[in-house]
């Protein structure tokens, strides 16, 4: 006989039904959850991995996330996956005479060669997309997470000081003295370019740079990391 877990996050209420808890003697058992009690009972493996598994919702990897794309909805209640060589409506999704638009979850791709477009494969199973190869504009997506690992199209100058970033997580900076410490570098950067703008009189201003906020280094930092550990090692 295998004990079945009881989730820590039920109270004893809501295992009336399934164990008979206040209708009787119900047999308890508390044991320390090791290595070792995971090899003999398979009943704590299978819920201890379905505790560790990544809730759909919560995806965010170097290459796809969970989000939310377009569907237009046709006449005929069907949406029609691009050839394979057919490029990308550079306006996203656009409605129609008589048709209308729906945010349908999805997991969204990167696309190899376009940074302008997420290759998008629908949750639920809608109709046109059975092989995988619908393609969308950016603007007809939206991503998930609020730091998502898949989108890489920073801020060109935002690029140049996060090449930075891994050297002074090593050192021993907080994530908060990284954000302060490449703030201040790249205000400093924009204002050496200004200043050589003033002494060239050049008229055209460059607009100061936005902030660095910890979340993007964060997803900066995960998106190197998960680009290592993808590379192959040479034995």
């Amino acid at each position: 006989m295998s004990w079945e877990p009881l989730d820590f996050e039920n109270a004893f209420s809501q295992y009336v039904s399934k164990f008979g808890f206040g209708n009787g003697k119900v047999m308890l058992r508390v044991v320390e959850a090791t290595e070792g009690y995971k090899a003999v009972n398979p009943r704590y493996q299978n819920w201890l991995r379905d505790k560790r598994a990544t809730a759909l919702k919560d995806l965010n990897e170097v290459d796809r996330c969970y989000g939310w794309a377009k569907y237009v909805h046709k006449a005929d209640g069907k949406q029609k996956a691009p050839d394979a060589g057919q490029k990308t409506d550079e306006t996203g999704q656009k409605p129609g005479a008589g048709e209308s638009v729906e945010w349908r979850p999805a997991i969204l791709r990167k696309v190899p060669n376009n940074s302008n477009a997420f290759g998008v494969e629908w949750v639920h199973g809608t109709p046109g997309n059975s092989e995988g190869t619908l393609q969308l504009h950016k603007s007809a997506v939206l991503l998930a997470p609020r730091a998502p690992k898949i989108d890489d199209n920073t801020d060109p100058r935002h690029q140049a000081v996060l090449k930075q970033a891994r050297r002074l997580r090593s050192s021993g900076k907080s994530d908060w003295e990284i954000e302060a410490y490449l703030n201040k570098l790249l205000e400093k950067q924009w204002e050496e370019r200004e200043a050589q703008r003033n002494r060239e009189e050049n008229p055209e201003a460059e607009p100061k740079p936005p902030r660095l906020t910890i979340d993007q280094i964060r997803a900066y930092l995960q998106r190197e990391e998960g680009q290592a550990r993808s590379m192959p090692t040479c034995s």
